[in-house]
């Protein structure tokens, strides 16, 4: 980001409904990578390009900070949330397990009109795959999950995940650019979670969240962040039913 602007990205709003409209301008500039992680959120320079008060940027960024998505230091001020290594590895073992249950339970009450819809965010992220629309994938993957979350019907399954997951893909377009992840591969491996949840395949949950999860947080990732991942009960077994 440009040092002598550092918050061009950032479109003005003069609208109504300015707490909902800052947050939303925010959210999309992290998921963006116009604010990079770690990077300051100067209130005052914030406030004056998207032509509001700092009352409702105050509560945007505090509305940012309970999705996970930002850090407020006190006395410092507010910055774009990091990801260390060990910080990944938590939340990557831990929203595994979470999603193994939010499958279980999606499958038990899912309806057509429901796993319909994910049929057609699973063919828009083979496509965006196909055209290497990396932001547009990760939004799909995101929209993809948050389906399968609400599925569930359990609300606090739904805002826990939202929070651990919200982080990653916020990070996810940068590492997409930087690591050699097959975004078609990543695709391809959602389809037996429609399989399971249509009640097609006669596996586990973890099972099939484990392939999932497998590559998404393989070696490929492993390049980027140089913090083990510890292998998991489902990972376990999963290599070895492979081998």
């Amino acid at each position: 980001m440009d040092l002598k602007d550092p918050v061009a990205p950032l479109p003005p709003i003069r609208t109504v409904g300015l707490r909902m409209q800052v947050t939303n301008a925010l959210r999309e500039a992290i998921y963006s990578g116009a604010l990079k992680p770690g990077e300051a959120l100067p209130e005052v320079a914030i406030a004056a390009k998207l032509n509001v008060s700092r009352g409702p940027l105050r509560e945007a960024i505090l509305t940012l900070e309970r999705e996970g998505l930002v850090v407020i230091h006190p006395n410092k001020g507010a910055t774009v949330r990091a990801l260390s290594p060990a910080e990944l590895v938590e939340i990557m073992t831990l929203r595994q397990h979470l999603e193994v249950w939010a499958l279980e339970l999606a499958s038990r009450r899912i309806d057509a009109a429901t796993l319909q819809r994910l049929e057609q965010v699973f063919s828009q992220m083979l496509a965006a795959a196909e055209e290497g629309n990396v932001r547009g994938f990760t939004r799909l993957d995101l929209q993809f999950h948050g389906l399968l979350w609400e599925a569930s019907g359990h609300q606090l399954l739904l805002q826990t995940l939202q929070r651990v997951s919200a982080p990653v893909f916020a990070f996810a377009d940068i590492a997409l650019s930087q690591v050699n992840f097959d975004c078609r591969r990543i695709a391809e491996l959602h389809r037996p979670i429609l399989s399971y949840l249509a009640g097609d395949l006669e596996t586990s949950a973890a099972d099939v969240m484990s392939e999932l999860f497998d590559y998404v947080y393989g070696e490929e990732w492993d390049a980027l962040f140089t913090a083990p991942r510890p292998a998991t009960a489902e990972a376990k077994a999963g290599r070895r039913r492979r081998s």
